[in-house]
């Protein structure tokens, strides 16, 4: 029971009903995921994992377990050109400095 962890907005939060820790854990990662999908381009095939992740309903999200198959076979469903793909970035990142770091091999975090 109680607001454990970083992640306030866990549905089943409460300081009067006990609540799966697991499931609890389930949620605020796969919110991290969420995240992340927001700020990296080329993630999108994380979307559906963290959907699951994320569900309303503690018991309709999956076991740690079953999150890592999803995962799993989320990498073994990508295709050869997002497999081959090197970079991922930041959704705002301009087109120049991409340039510059892919073709001129210049330090990104001089840029950061």
């Amino acid at each position: 029971m109680g607001p454990v962890g970083q992640d306030r907005t866990v549905p089943e939060a409460s300081l009067e009903v006990p609540y799966d820790a697991f499931k609890f854990d389930i949620y605020q990662l796969g919110n991290v995921i969420v995240k992340q999908l927001d700020i990296y381009e080329d993630l999108s095939s994380l979307k559906p994992l963290a959907d699951a992740m994320t569900r309303p309903d503690p018991d309709q999200r999956p076991s740690a377990t079953e999150a890592y198959e999803l995962l799993v076979d989320t990498i073994l469903n990508l295709s050869e050109d997002q497999l081959n793909h090197q970079r991922i970035w930041k959704t705002r990142t301009p087109a120049e400095l991409r340039h510059r770091v892919e073709f001129c091999n210049e330090n990104p975090l001089e840029y950061n």
